[in-house]
């Protein structure tokens, strides 16, 4: 019969200890729960321009959607991928912040100057770090950037035939220039007259004009 008092006097100094072990975890289990879940009503989609093309140097058209931020929160960006990737060379942390206005945003996308596909990401910062979590509301989009146009220089820059009527093609021909010899002071007996010459082919050597006559022989006057 000693051995009861012995037995109750354990139970009850154990007993208070595993409650308070159980009141502990409770707690811990609790508090985790609650930041995992800080903003359970958080959201953001992507609902214009969710993906385009556009032509360098052209600018590409504003993002827009909609997102429900609580209080303390923030809409953040980042471009995660592509030639503009990390854009603010401030690695994982995002790259700008984008104001919400009454369930409504709008993002003008940074312009590129490289050919390829950037890949935007909008999330809702629950816990405020600036840092991308999982779990944390979030959409993507898109904007492929192509090469710039180049330009082929046509000749003539105009068209020879005027409007509403058509114009043969001809075959090119080779021009050349004959310089021709003046041999008489005579004027043209042609009864169609050539057009001058240009004035860069008008290099003509004039030579004097010579009579082809034998020259008369010299008289010699006698008196008789």
């Amino acid at each position: 019969m000693t051995s009861n008092p012995l037995w109750r006097r354990k139970t009850l100094l154990a007993g208070p200890a595993l409650v308070a072990t159980t009141t502990t975890l409770m707690v811990g289990l609790t508090g985790l729960t609650s930041v995992a879940n800080a903003a359970p009503g958080d959201a953001v989609a992507v609902t214009g321009n969710k993906t385009q093309t556009v032509q360098i140097p052209d600018s590409a058209s504003n993002i827009s959607g909609t997102a429900t931020v609580g209080s303390g929160e923030a809409l953040k960006y980042e471009i995660i991928s592509g030639p503009d990737a990390d854009s603010g060379n401030n690695g994982n942390n995002a790259d700008g912040t984008i104001a919400v206005t009454s369930g409504t945003w709008t993002f003008d996308p940074v312009d590129s100057d490289t050919a390829g596909t950037d890949t935007y990401r909008f999330w809702v910062d629950a816990n405020a770090d600036n840092v991308f979590q999982s779990g944390e509301a979030n959409d993507t989009a898109t904007i492929t950037w192509v090469g710039p146009a180049f330009s082929v220089n046509l000749a003539p820059d105009t068209e020879g035939a005027s409007q509403n009527s058509c114009a043969a093609f001809s075959s090119a021909r080779r021009t050349t220039t004959t310089r021709r010899r003046t041999t008489s002071a005579r004027p043209s007996t042609s009864p169609r007259a050539r057009p001058a010459p240009p004035l860069w082919s008008r290099s003509v050597t004039r030579r004097p004009v010579t009579s082809s006559r034998p020259a008369p022989r010299a008289r010699r006057c006698t008196s008789r």
